[in-house]
């Protein structure tokens, strides 16, 4: 019985982890960021860490994409926001519909 109840428990895992993908985000969050904030700013209006930061050198200057994806495997649903930093300040940021932040 035990053991039974291991394998159980260990598929059950293997589905909940293959379930999801990337780091969860709200459109609400997003919806706050604002020309202009910093880094740290954006990292804590979106209640944690990108899900990745590429960075690179445009005319001696660091431009950064942070980038929050999201994707479930048991709905299929999915969803991703990127916001551009020049030097650390926010500098392109997308637009956010009423009707992203109803979802």
């Amino acid at each position: 019985m035990k053991k039974i109840t291991i394998i159980i428990v260990f598929i059950m895992s293997i589905f909940i982890l293959n379930g999801c993908a990337g780091k969860n985000f709200t459109w609400n969050n997003a919806s706050t960021i604002q020309i202009g904030d910093t880094g740290e700013q954006v990292i804590e209006k979106m209640k944690g860490k990108p899900y990745m930061i590429t960075a690179s050198n445009v005319d001696g200057k660091i431009v950064e994409k942070y980038i929050w994806s999201f994707a479930n495997g048991m709905t299929g649903s999915s969803k991703a926001v990127t916001f551009i930093l020049t030097d650390n300040k926010v500098t392109s940021i997308p637009t956010i519909t009423e009707s992203l932040k109803n979802q």
